[in-house]
């Protein structure tokens, strides 16, 4: 019995090391996952939220773009040892390489030249680039400014959509029109005695086949939105010249020629013209209409980023839709 005892006692003994073990194994485990955790949540100044991952408090921080590897105590500590200088987000002393990121609490985060840190002049609208003087929070201010800006074009949308709606409504009975026109001109051709009798006796009708078989086969958007524009010329003075925009056709500086139209990019919201006459020492030019939402048709302006490449701003009702409206609500 008494050795029964013993082997018992001992028996208890080792469950009882074992849970012993396993209870500080679980506290260990339990202490490096808080302090994995803390390492994760913190937070480096200056650091854009999808850069944070770069800047763990670990025992190197590699250089963006050089993989130059730097203990992480070297971040932020006022010496630019990055040759990119990322490793000084929160200090002016890689400029003009760095860049800091303002977060701009209740507005939109951005990045300015890490030399504006410290300097005595506030460029984060939450003034967290100057954290040695007080700063006045201005991003709620500048957040209401986005938000009516934001709802004045969501209301010129809205606007441009009920005319759109009448625009469209025209383009279908106009080309309605059009296609029974074509069917009178072609039954004219395939019976011309039926008209022998007629006063005045109706033209060739083949030339006219042509045009109007040219004129349907035009893309004029997904509900045509964009036929009332065939036919017309819009036209501004920019910098002495005069720029003219004849949809589905040709756009002209002058009378020089900035190309032909070659057909609709992105949706619907860019008209390209291309093979227009060559620049000298140069390509030949070449102009892309971008389409805006607006009241009424009209070039809003001019610009040639590159040689002989000429863009245009152009506005119309036919270019305002419910979808933007819609993503600018959900903004």
């Amino acid at each position: 019995r008494v050795a029964k005892k013993k082997k018992r006692e001992t028996l208890l003994s080792r469950m009882s090391n074992k849970f012993l073990f396993l209870y500080f194994a679980l506290v260990c485990l339990f202490f490096t996952f808080l302090s994995l955790s803390s390492a994760r949540r913190t937070i480096i100044n200056g650091v854009a939220p999808d850069h944070q991952e770069f800047y763990r408090p670990a025992k190197e921080f590699r250089c963006y773009k050089t993989g130059l590897r730097i203990p992480f105590s070297r971040v932020n500590d006022d010496y630019c040892d990055c040759p990119d200088g990322t490793d000084e987000p929160a200090t002016s002393a890689c400029a003009p390489l760095g860049k800091f990121y303002c977060q701009n609490k209740k507005y939109v985060g951005e990045l300015i030249p890490s030399s504006f840190v410290q300097d005595g002049v506030c460029d984060c609208c939450d003034g967290e680039d100057e954290p040695k003087i007080k700063c006045p929070n201005t991003c709620s201010q500048k957040w209401n400014v986005v938000k009516q800006k934001k709802q004045e074009e969501i209301d010129l949308h809205k606007k441009g959509i009920n005319l759109k709606t009448d625009l469209i409504k025209s383009a279908f009975l106009a080309l309605e029109e059009k296609k029974n026109e074509l069917e009178q001109l072609k039954h004219q051709a395939a019976h011309p005695e039926d008209y022998e009798d007629a006063i005045e006796p109706p033209e060739n009708p083949h030339k006219k086949i042509e045009e109007i078989n040219k004129i349907l086969r035009i893309d004029y958007g997904k509900h045509k939105e964009f036929f009332h524009l065939f036919g017309t010329t819009h036209q501004i003075v920019h910098k002495g010249y005069t720029y003219k925009f004849l949809p589905f056709d040709a756009a002209k500086q002058d009378e020089m020629s900035l190309g032909t139209w070659k057909g609709w990019t992105g949706d619907y919201t860019k008209m390209r013209f291309t093979d227009g006459e060559k620049c000298w020492d140069g390509p030949t030019r070449e102009m892309t209409v971008l389409f805006n939402c607006g009241e009424k048709e009209e070039i809003i302006e001019v610009d040639e980023p590159s040689k002989c490449s000429y863009t245009m701003k152009f506005s119309t009702p036919a270019a305002c839709s419910w979808e933007h409206a819609q993503s600018l609500s959900n903004f």
